[in-house]
């Protein structure tokens, strides 16, 4: 959901328009949709856990060396194992296995990976129980 308060502009049929609702309102309403947004959210988020999904590495995490963030469907930020050289721009197959906060954890998923990724950045690669074992810096 976005959420945003109404705001008159000059010229147009709403900024005239009788009653305007006080601010205090606007605040509470927009407090009340928040929260549901966070909790429509939180469950959503919930729901992928168990599921494969498709994450976009975008960015290494910077408090966690060996860990990525990416995005996945409906715009879910999803952190995995991973060296961002050799992952960034790239959709990599990742199971969702828990939920931390406004993110989804997520491991990568060896029987479906490519491993044509650029070796040099994943030295070692062991595949242990369909997963993918990735070095940590």
């Amino acid at each position: 959901m976005h959420l945003f308060a109404f705001s008159a502009r000059e010229g147009t049929r709403a900024a005239t328009l009788p009653d305007p609702v006080p601010p205090t309102v606007i605040h509470d309403r927009m407090r009340r949709a928040a929260e549901v947004e966070a909790s429509l959210a939180d469950a959503y988020r919930r729901s992928l856990v168990g599921r494969d999904l498709e994450v976009l590495v975008e960015t290494a995490e910077d408090n966690r060396p060996g860990q990525v963030q990416g995005t996945a469907c409906r715009g879910v930020r999803v952190s995995l194992r991973g060296l961002l050289p050799a992952l960034r721009r790239k959709l990599v197959p990742v199971r969702a296995i828990g939920v931390a906060g406004e993110l989804v954890v997520g491991e990568p998923v060896a029987e479906t990976l490519n491993l044509s990724l650029n070796r040099e950045h994943l030295p070692a690669l062991a595949v242990t129980a369909g997963r993918l074992a990735l070095p940590v810096c």
